[in-house]
């Protein structure tokens, strides 16, 4: 059978080789195709497809309705096909779902599988973090931009939803192997979506922090000021503003070890290295500043202890 690809992210488009498909300004056999194609492995039931395309509708008007949308669906896929005898959709009296043999591949089932490997893993190597980048990139925009329908703004809430858990994921992964510049990319992506993402903030000033924009590390804390105040009319947690604290004073914690499946020899461990050092010397300072203060201290309250002993 043809090979198909086909886009749902952004605007719909599918492609048979180097043929565009060419579709009518959106129509109800549109919607069925993209609800099939999102839920390419279900069979579905033609009562509940029936009641899902059109509530509005007695049930037998809606029965009939899907009868005839199916019937208009295969013969344009046909005819986009070019071939009339082909079926793309294997129907009978109860059930609704793709012709098995479909040679097809979909963005959002790349995604989709994708979105998999993060079930099976705490930490991210190698391998699964180029498979989310990938599966991010697929992601050219919300679902089908433009359609309103019920389905379809519950599928794409659920899209968003696992798009934004793997840039969650891959700032982690940049933070760990110091890709600083990526991380940030990433977390810009979820800022358009989430603006008052507090924790997308907090990875963006560590991230321009560690990679020397301390200048923008702090402006990024009033990035978040600022949309937290707007969206929610909140003021930063404690751990964003103890955050900034250390971006001031130049002690940012350090990332956690390297990924395993980093590649061996890499400079990244000298970069470690000067940063520890830079960090152990502003603790050194800071530790010698606060054995002043204490011997102030123990040398006052001495004195005032002299001194009541001397009243009596």
């Amino acid at each position: 059978m043809a090979s198909l690809r086909i886009w749902m992210f952004g605007k719909l488009r599918v492609q048979q080789g180097d043929t565009v498909w060419k579709w009518e300004d959106r129509c109800k056999i549109q919607d069925i195709f993209c609800y099939l194609m999102i839920h390419r492995l279900a069979r579905h039931n033609r009562e509940q497809l029936a009641e899902l395309f059109w509530s509005n509708k007695p049930a037998t008007a809606s029965k009939k309705s899907l009868r005839q949308a199916l019937w208009q669906l295969q013969t344009c896929c046909a005819e986009q096909l070019r071939q009339p005898s082909l079926a793309l959709f294997s129907t009978n009296s109860t059930w609704v779902y793709l012709h098995p043999e479909l040679d097809l591949w979909t963005d959002v089932g790349a995604f989709e599988q994708a979105y998999e490997c993060l079930r099976n893993s705490e930490e991210l190597d190698a391998t699964r973090a180029l498979a989310l980048r990938q599966a991010v990139n697929f992601y050219q925009g919300d679902l089908l931009e433009g359609w309103y329908q019920d389905w379809c703004l519950c599928e794409r809430e659920r899209l968003q939803n696992m798009y934004l858990t793997m840039l969650h994921r891959l700032i982690g992964y940049c933070e760990r192997n110091r890709e600083y510049d990526a991380g940030i990319d990433y977390g810009e992506r979820i800022l358009k979506y989430d603006p008052a993402c507090e924790r997308a903030h907090q990875q963006m000033m560590r991230l321009k922090s560690r990679s020397g924009d301390r200048t923008g590390a702090m402006r990024q804390y009033d990035r978040c000021l600022k949309a937290l105040c707007q969206e929610l009319g909140v003021q930063p947690s404690q751990r964003t503003r103890e955050l900034l604290d250390q971006i001031r004073s130049d002690l940012v914690p350090l990332p956690a070890a390297q990924d395993s499946m980093a590649p061996p020899n890499t400079p990244a461990p000298q970069i470690q290295l000067s940063e520890l050092l830079k960090q152990l010397e502003s603790f050194q300072t800071t530790l010698g500043a606060l054995q002043q203060q204490a011997q102030q201290w123990i040398k006052l309250i001495e004195q005032l202890g002299s001194n009541q002993y001397n009243e009596r």
